[in-house]
């Protein structure tokens, strides 16, 4: 129970580190963003997560934004795209972002297939949003973000700034100048 205190606090604090600085994102370029209407959150394996308190309170704050943009949650296979994050805690870490081979999401995965990896790191404190197609597999969307968060702050204080976070992350999705952003 100590160890799992300690894992859980040094979660927060790196999510903290990750949750007062700017957020960057990145895209496929090539990807058209307009049929994209539903998601599914998956585990990235290997991935870094925050104790389950503050993983739901990121994923509540990432649906609200995201049903704001007009993408809604679903919980089966029949998502457009698959969406996961991850942080890094006491250090910078290497993480395949994607392997096909049900090794992400939830239930029975994506069965069998091919796995391609894109090795990527991440430094400690950042809160990485990592969003996929489903039809190919394919990361086509990446938002990074940094914030500190105090670990003695109340419970409300620590929702709003995980909130505030995630919004800033968020924020560029759908990237401007895509199909779906005009619409």
């Amino acid at each position: 129970m100590k160890n799992a205190l300690k894992i859980a606090g040094a979660a927060c604090l790196c999510l903290g580190v990750a949750l007062g600085q700017p957020a960057t994102y990145t895209y496929d370029r090539n990807a058209d963003f307009s049929p994209y209407r539903t998601y599914r959150w998956i585990e990235i394996k290997d991935a870094t997560h925050p104790d389950q308190l503050v993983d739901q309170q990121i994923r509540e704050a990432a649906d609200a934004v995201l049903g704001e943009k007009t993408l809604w949650l679903v919980n089966d296979d029949s998502a457009d795209l698959c969406i996961g994050f991850q942080i890094a805690v006491g250090g910078e870490r290497q993480i395949e972002t994607y392997n096909a081979g049900g090794v992400w999401g939830y239930g029975p995965g994506w069965g069998a297939g091919a796995s391609a990896s894109t090795p990527s790191t991440i430094r400690a404190g950042q809160l990485v949003i990592d969003v996929y197609d489903t039809k190919t597999r394919q990361l086509v969307w990446r938002g990074i973000g940094l914030k500190e968060m105090d670990l003695t702050a109340r419970p409300d204080k620590r929702q709003k700034d995980i909130t505030k976070i995630v919004d800033r992350i968020l924020k560029n999705y759908p990237p401007k100048g895509t199909v779906s952003e005009s619409l």
